[in-house]
């Protein structure tokens, strides 16, 4: 039995799969990046990197979910991973592409808010919350290299 779907607003429906791709585009970078934080040995770091992948992993579920239900298509691709040498610049990656997330997903909670698509707007305030999480460890982690250096913030993340 198929599913019923509930025609959506092509603008939020647009939100919603930009808004996967972000979140399709940090699992995967989550996913390398916390194997090769494993190799450069900062096994808590990596740790942390793993819980990201995988809030972006549930948030995928939860925003293809959604724009299945309003009719729409989840097929997407993303940008392209990368393989930072260094842990700043691992770091450094990180930060700038959830900070890239940040106006996109403002401009998607106007979008459903215009659109009195409450559920929608809500998953954006969720993801919002979120994603501002991820950005203020990241931020305090490159303000601990920024004090004590890598090396010495590697030999504390064993």
């Amino acid at each position: 039995m198929a599913m019923k779907t509930f025609p959506g607003d092509p603008k939020v429906i647009a939100v919603l799969h930009d808004a996967l791709i972000y979140e399709a585009h940090m699992n995967l970078q989550y996913r390398l990046d916390q194997r090769l934080l494993k190799f450069m040995g900062a096994k808590k770091v990596a740790s942390k990197f793993h819980a990201f992948g995988d809030d972006a992993h549930s948030w995928m579920g939860m925003l293809t979910k959604q724009i299945l239900f309003l009719g729409g298509d989840a097929a997407y691709q993303i940008p392209p991973i990368t393989s930072p040498s260094t842990l700043t610049d691992l770091l450094q990656d990180a930060l700038a592409l959830e900070m890239a997330t940040v106006q996109p997903f403002e401009q998607a909670i106007e979008i459903c808010r215009l659109a009195f698509s409450d559920a929608e707007r809500n998953i954006f305030e969720h993801l919002r919350k979120w994603e501002n999480r991820h950005i203020g460890w990241l931020m305090t982690q490159l303000n601990l290299i920024g004090g004590i250096g890598e090396s010495e913030y590697l030999a504390e993340k064993l």
